[in-house]
């Protein structure tokens, strides 16, 4: 993850408020709220906290932690909704653990929770409720 500092900044409000207050729809951003809280949560307990691109161009919201301990972790707010979202989250997922050799990874979601295994490689996405996962995490 040596080109940090070439990659485009993302950027997190404090107050989740703030979100809706200047989204001009707020009703379809329910799920960059979702991923603002999730980034607060993930920012009270580190400061590495990064964005991942994977070879395929794909995005994951959050690599946490520092290289040789990270997670990955993306945010939907309800991906099962649309197969196509299900399967981007997914796939992205699955390229970032096989590009940093993890065998888990996290979506976090408004309501949904399972436990996807690939049959392929044997790697775990949890995909966790989102109340649930921060009470925990």
């Amino acid at each position: 993850m040596a080109v940090r500092s070439v990659n485009p900044k993302k950027v997190y409000c404090v107050d989740h408020a703030l979100v809706q207050a200047f989204s001009r729809s707020p009703s379809e951003n329910r799920g960059l709220v979702l991923k603002n809280m999730v980034y607060m949560a993930l920012r009270r307990s580190t400061e590495l906290i990064f964005y991942y691109k994977t070879s395929q161009g794909d995005e994951i919201d959050f690599a946490v932690g520092p290289d040789s301990d990270i997670r990955l972790i993306q945010v939907s707010w309800s991906p099962s909704k649309d197969n196509r979202t299900r399967e981007r989250e997914i796939s992205a997922l699955l390229d970032g653990m096989e590009e940093l050799r993890l065998q888990e990874s996290w979506i976090i979601t408004a309501y949904e929770q399972e436990e996807f295994k690939d049959e392929k490689t044997g790697r775990m996405i949890h995909i966790v409720v989102a109340y649930s996962w921060l009470l925990h995490d």
